[in-house]
């Protein structure tokens, strides 16, 4: 540790304008009085080089918190230290009567090391690997090199190596955006695996791959500017809204295969298909996704399906007791019908009730039908012990709720 004096800006410049031809130990001294300031600087913020190996080692809340530390370290290097280096060089040297570039020297000299530091943590997370996870840590990073992108193309823009770190900058921008597209091709590849193990999803409830791309989708979309900014200029000029819709619609068709190989019961597949739609639904409207595929794409996409379902499902499971012209006939597949669905899943508190009433609304208007055509005794009702609040009665019971399941789930 060298101590020099606090007016050591005024030595340095007063002998570079009174005794010429000593410029070259003037920038030796200079260098070992700055390098000995910003060394102690940069151990303040404490820096720490981090590897690819690293990264792939560390658990992720560690490696976010190193990512945040990163930010703050980098933004505040560029911003006050490398800034007030470049400052200072240009003030003190420029008196100087040698041709060399004095001014630029030192300041590579001085700043070239930490900020290759800064940079190889950049670096070190646009190359790692890892889950679909990864794009939020990935997104930080480029959000914080985007922003300070011109700032280094102002310092770092002298040809003593300035150059080239300007162009490492926007070489490790361009490789974090890559990682970021090849994030939403890992979460297609996901998708459309078929997965077995998951088993049944009981009562045709929700599937943890709907859960998961929707809420996945819903966190990446709070940095929606910067993903649209990650797709701008694409080689295919296609923009973000166009792969999440993509994504959506792969998830849209994988519940309906699944729909398919996880159910016997025709019917309770369509339940399937009509919660898991309603999560769909549900997490585009609360959501920029919502925002920026517009509502005509919810309705076209999701919600025309939802209700072809519906239908479908209507027909299926009711169209004994809607053709039926006997009240006996009609109470036996009514009863059957509501024991079977009783514990079948409608996880919406919304749609269960809107499903519920549609259901009421149609067997009570059948019923009304049925008994004044029916060629039975009218006291049928009465033997079975059934009547218009068995009905509503039976329609309640059906379908489990979110409340019902938290002891399941």
């Amino acid at each position: 540790m060298v101590i020099f004096p606090i007016d050591m800006e005024v030595k340095i410049r007063k002998a570079i304008f009174e005794k010429a031809g000593y410029d070259e130990e003037c920038y030796n001294v200079y260098l070992t009085w700055r390098r000995q300031i910003l060394a102690e600087k940069m151990r303040k913020i404490d820096m720490q080089k981090l590897c690819i190996k690293e990264i792939k080692g560390v658990p992720l809340d560690y490696l976010q918190k190193k990512i945040q530390r990163w930010i703050m370290s980098f933004e505040y290097s560029i911003r006050i230290l490398f800034s007030e280096e470049r400052n200072l060089s240009n003030s003190v040297f420029v008196e100087c009567s040698s041709s060399s570039n004095y001014a630029d020297l030192c300041f590579m000299e001085l700043c070239r090391t930490p900020m290759i530091l800064l940079l190889d943590f950049a670096n070190a997370v646009a190359n790692s690997a890892g889950s679909p996870l990864r794009l939020f840590r990935l997104l930080k990073v480029f959000e914080a090199l985007k922003e300070m992108l011109p700032e280094i193309e102002t310092l770092f823009s002298d040809e003593c190596g300035g150059v080239a770190i300007r162009d490492e900058a926007i070489g490790i921008l361009a490789r974090l955006r890559e990682a970021i597209r090849s994030v939403f091709a890992d979460l297609e590849t996901l998708i459309c695996k078929n997965e077995n193990s998951i088993g049944i999803v009981n009562g045709g409830g929700i599937h943890p791959i709907t859960y998961y791309v929707m809420n996945y989708l819903g966190a990446a979309c709070k940095s929606l500017m910067t993903l649209e900014q990650v797709f701008e200029n694409n080689n295919n000029n296609h923009g973000v809204e166009f792969y999440l819709a993509r994504i959506l619609l792969l998830l849209e068709q994988s519940l309906k295969a699944k729909s398919k190989e996880m159910y016997k019961d025709s019917t309770l597949g369509l339940v399937f298909l009509m919660n898991n739609y309603t999560y769909m639904v549900n997490c585009v409207k609360h959501s920029k996704l919502g925002e920026l595929l517009g509502e005509n794409w919810i309705k076209n996409h999701i919600v025309a399906k939802f209700r072809q379902c519906f239908k479908i499902y209507k027909a299926n499971s009711w169209d004994q007791v809607f053709k039926g012209k006997l009240i006996s006939e009609f109470v036996l597949k009514f009863v059957e019908i509501c024991d079977v669905q009783s514990s079948w899943i409608i996880f919406d508190d919304h749609l269960r009730r809107k499903i519920r009433n549609n259901l009421k609304e149609t067997l009570l208007a059948r019923f009304k039908s049925v008994m004044e055509g029916s060629q039975e005794d009218i006291n049928i009702c009465g033997d079975f012990g059934f009547g218009v609040r068995d009905i509503v009665a039976g329609i309640d019971k059906m379908f489990k709720g979110r409340d019902e399941l938290k002891n399941h789930r």
